[in-house]
């Protein structure tokens, strides 16, 4: 099957977007193709905003506040997982780019090397344009007034204060059948995640018994060598499965019955090619 035929087995049933996904039914030159066309959409998506930024840089205008970043990532076989996202927690697909400009305010340069998760970009957003502060709201400003002062830039943003653990949790409401590491349906089987920059711990429910998944991501930054019962258990592993036990608030692991979706909105995700 040549990689331009991959298309029409989709269209005609031949071939599922979760075996694809799941079970990798494509040879070595369509996966080659379909990674080259993500590639293709970065660059897309680069070429697009060149034009955009070169004119807000004129130094007749005011200085405009650019945010780059992602909600997810792209899993492209990591953990036999192709060309999708949402349904796994592995740094594939929760890792992401955040890069903040805004001259004359941030110090061109500056690192934060704080625990990032994505409801913090709106809190700094806000906190940026000088607007009041967002109240009832999980994320919290990365970046401070006056914090880079000692840079030899009065008034300037530096980094504030980050998170010492971060929590991810996977999707529930659009899993592929052929997915056989979601045992429960619904909201209760939801995968959860907790990293503290180091250690990451993952928690897969299950209705036989619960699995967890423990790594060390300064040695095994592809999270490939699973330490959970290969040793007795540090103390990180104790302390991320307490936090992420206090973070789960879904019930996980208890069955419940999956939410049937009407027609209209099988449509719609259906145009949206979320569902075939």
């Amino acid at each position: 099957m040549e990689p331009f035929t991959l298309y029409d087995d989709l269209e005609a049933g031949r071939l599922t977007k979760g075996q694809v996904i799941f079970e990798n039914r494509l040879n070595p030159r369509q996966v080659a193709h379909v990674a080259s066309l993500y590639d293709g959409e970065i660059a897309q998506v680069d070429a697009a905003l060149a034009d955009l930024l070169d004119y807000a840089a004129r130094p007749d205008l005011k200085p405009l506040l650019v945010v780059l970043t992602s909600d997810h990532g792209e899993s492209l076989g990591e953990h036999g997982y192709h060309f999708a996202h949402g349904e796994y927690l592995y740094q594939e697909t929760l890792r992401v780019p955040l890069v903040v400009s805004f001259p004359g305010q941030i110090p061109a340069g500056l690192r934060v090397e704080a625990l990032v998760e994505n409801v913090d970009v709106m809190p700094t957003i806000v906190a940026l344009v000088g607007l009041h502060r967002v109240q009832a709201v999980d994320g919290r400003p990365l970046l401070v007034p006056g914090a880079a002062a000692g840079q030899g830039i009065p008034g300037a943003w530096g980094a504030a204060p980050g998170r010492s653990m971060i929590f991810a949790e996977s999707d529930f409401q659009l899993i592929h059948p052929e997915n056989r590491r979601y045992y429960i349906p619904g909201p209760a089987g939801k995968w959860s995640s907790a990293f503290d920059g180091r250690y990451k711990l993952i928690h897969i429910p299950r209705s036989g018994g619960e699995i967890l998944e423990f790594y060390d991501l300064a040695d095994d930054p592809g999270e490939t060598h699973n330490l959970e019962g290969v040793a007795p258990p540090p103390e990180p592993r104790h302390r991320l499965l307490r936090e992420l036990q206090r973070f789960v608030d879904y019930d996980a692991g208890a069955p419940n019955q999956p939410r049937e979706i009407d027609p209209e909105e099988r449509r719609r995700l259906k145009s949206l090619g979320y569902i075939n």
